[in-house]
């Protein structure tokens, strides 16, 4: 009721949900390929961890993890003519680097609780700390394999600030756009010209 309305994308399907009590760390992950699908585990995070700051765990997760089906589950065009004679194999938004599909999964996780990523202390120290010792990560080393710290949280980090940036300038339709440009898409990898069309200008003039 919230997210179908704010990422302008119905699936017209029930996404299967998973619930795993076989880890004790606090995870949980999503793919529309071949159905759409959440494995969901039920351990909370621990105070220190960067999950931390949440209000309701399973409902900060749940926004998380149905944001990715929204987002990457949004497939048109030739690839939604593959997967109808094929089975569903192609989801073009999954091709994104991860600072966008992470990115966005962290702001609408913060938009719909009184926590999330966005709000997180942790979070906001490690940019700042970026930020005074002149060390900024750059576009294209949040869109790798992010070699340094804080390594794999980079995408989170630098994702959703960037993103949060962009629909605070260019509104809250502005992603949800650039989803349905991307999902349609016949050429692959080609993401500045999906936010070009919408914004006018590329994700490296953004940034």
């Amino acid at each position: 009721e919230r997210l179908v309305p704010e990422m302008q994308f119905d699936p017209g399907e029930k996404t299967e949900i998973l619930v795993t009590d076989d880890s004790e760390g606090a995870n949980g992950s999503a793919s529309p390929i071949p159905y759409n699908s959440m494995r969901l585990f039920v351990t909370a995070p621990d105070d220190i961890s960067t999950l931390g700051d949440y209000d309701d765990w399973l409902l900060g997760l749940i926004t998380h993890e149905y944001t990715h089906i929204l987002h990457t589950g949004n497939i048109s065009g030739l690839a939604r003519v593959a997967n109808s004679l094929i089975g569903r194999t192609l989801a073009p938004n999954s091709a994104q680097p991860r600072w966008i599909i992470e990115g966005l999964a962290v702001v609408f996780e913060s938009d719909y609780s009184s926590g999330g990523r966005i709000r997180s202390s942790l979070f906001d120290t490690w940019l700042r700390a970026d930020v005074l010792g002149d060390n900024l990560a750059r576009l294209d080393q949040i869109s790798g394999g992010a070699e340094r710290w804080p390594y794999g949280n980079m995408f989170y980090l630098y994702g959703s600030r960037f993103l949060r940036w962009i629909t605070d300038v260019y509104g809250k339709d502005t992603m949800p756009a650039v989803s349905a440009d991307y999902g349609a898409t016949t050429i692959p990898f080609a993401i500045n010209r999906a936010i070009r069309r919408v914004t006018g200008r590329t994700y490296e003039e953004l940034y």
